[in-house]
C-alpha cells in the first residue's frame, strides 16, 4: 500500500515544483515507517503549501494533522510515509540521504 502512496506523493511533489526528490526505503529500518520521503523545495512559502496540500491530499492516512515546520525544514507525518521537505541549506546541513545509507 505504501508504494503506491509514494507514487501520488511523488505526482504532488513534482507537479508544484519540489527538486531533488529522493525516496528512501526504510521497511525492517525503523518501526516508524516504510518509505522517507526527501525534497527541496526554493522558499519557505513553497514549502508551507506543499504541506498543507500534502495534508490535504492524504488526511485518510496521515498520523498528525499538522506538520512539524520551521523556516527551513517541515516534516509531515503520513502514515507509512514521512515526508521532509527541505531548502538547500538545510537539507544540505543536515543530510539525511547520508544518515540513512549507512542504516
Amino acid at each position: 500500500m505504501s508504494e503506491h502512496i509514494v507514487s501520488e506523493i511523488k505526482d504532488v511533489l513534482e507537479e508544484h515544483k519540489a527538486k531533488s526528490i529522493l525516496v528512501i526505503n526504510t521497511e525492517g529500518k525503523t518501526i516508524i515507517c516504510d518509505h522517507m520521503i526527501i525534497a527541496t523545495v526554493d522558499h519557505e512559502k513553497q514549502m508551507q503549501f506543499l504541506a498543507q496540500t500534502l495534508l490535504r491530499e492524504f488526511k485518510s492516512v496521515r498520523n498528525n494533522p499538522e506538520p512539524h515546520a520551521d523556516d527551513q525544514w517541515t516534516l509531515i507525518d503520513l502514515g507509512d510515509v514521512l515526508v521532509h521537505l527541505m531548502t538547500e541549506d538545510a537539507r544540505a546541513t543536515i543530510n539525511l540521504e547520508d544518515i540513512w545509507a549507512k542504516r
